[in-house]
């Protein structure tokens, strides 16, 4: 027979339920936050080993009169020679250059606006976080002969196999890239590796994993540009910023996002991330 409650009882119990739910938000909650933190402070312990400088706000480098050195040799340093190709390039495309040179002058500068640079930042984290991310694998799947080894690091790859592969990371660059008309060309042995999974394939590698992660990425870029708020629309704030310093905030993005694949991978080895 089902046993009847009084109101007294019913009441007390879904009171004790409601109770236990929200501690278990709470606690839920708390959880999240804790691993932000290891996550973001591992981030920059990576920074501070590989003796790199991460920017405070993006003011700096639009001021005059605070000096920033730009360590463009010290942040292409943490990549392989494959991956820096692709990073260069990347580069060169999300802040116009592309076609034009590959060396950044001093007296270079472009204008652009706040959401200019936001989206910029945005895309080269992502960039950075697919990159290493593909990158592991493909280093991976070599060491366990899963991928062939051609014993050198260029190989000749279809125009239109690039071409499939630079629509994709055209997403992630803001631009596209001149695809040679010949129908072959002699590209890195990572590049092939990147045009062998098709389009949907790529565009998942491009997904940050964990919500823990996608957090700290957005926290970090909201707060190095918080500052640059004073009344203009994002369009219409338009800042004179040298192309030095921009490929410089470009390369630190990067960088941003391979330390996030990184340490999302060694944190998750031993919490499991959302």
């Amino acid at each position: 027979m089902p046993v009847t409650l009084d109101r007294k009882t019913e009441t007390n119990i879904n009171n004790f339920l409601l109770s236990s739910r929200r501690i278990a938000e709470f606690k839920s909650q708390e959880r999240f936050n804790a691993l932000e933190e290891i996550l973001y402070m591992l981030i920059v312990r990576k920074f501070i080993d590989a003796r790199l400088i991460m920017i405070s706000n993006v003011r700096i480098l639009i001021s005059s009169t605070v000096p920033w050195d730009v360590q463009i040799k010290e942040f292409e340093s943490i990549h392989s020679l494959e991956v820096l190709e692709l990073i260069r390039e990347h580069t060169l495309l999300v802040l116009g250059k592309r076609g034009v040179s590959k060396y950044f002058g001093k007296s270079m500068f472009a204008h652009l606006s706040k959401m200019s640079l936001k989206e910029i930042y945005a895309s080269s984290v992502t960039y950075g976080y697919f990159l290493r991310r593909l990158y592991n694998r493909f280093q991976l799947e070599k060491a366990i002969e899963l991928y062939p080894d051609s014993g050198d690091a260029y190989t000749k790859v279809g125009s239109s196999d690039i071409a499939a592969a630079m629509a994709v990371l055209k997403d992630l660059q803001g631009s596209t890239s001149q695809i040679p008309n010949s129908t072959q060309m002699l590209t890195s042995e990572f590049l092939a590796y990147i045009t062998s999974f098709d389009a949907e394939t790529l565009r998942g590698f491009t997904i940050i994993r964990s919500k823990e992660s996608r957090s700290v990425s957005e926290k970090h870029a909201r707060a190095l540009f918080q500052d640059m708020e004073n009344g203009s629309s994002d369009k219409e704030d338009v800042s004179k910023i040298s192309f030095l310093k921009s490929k410089g905030l470009v390369l630190e993005a990067v960088a941003f996002g391979s330390f996030l694949w990184d340490v999302e991978t060694y944190v998750d080895g031993f919490y499991s991330l959302t």
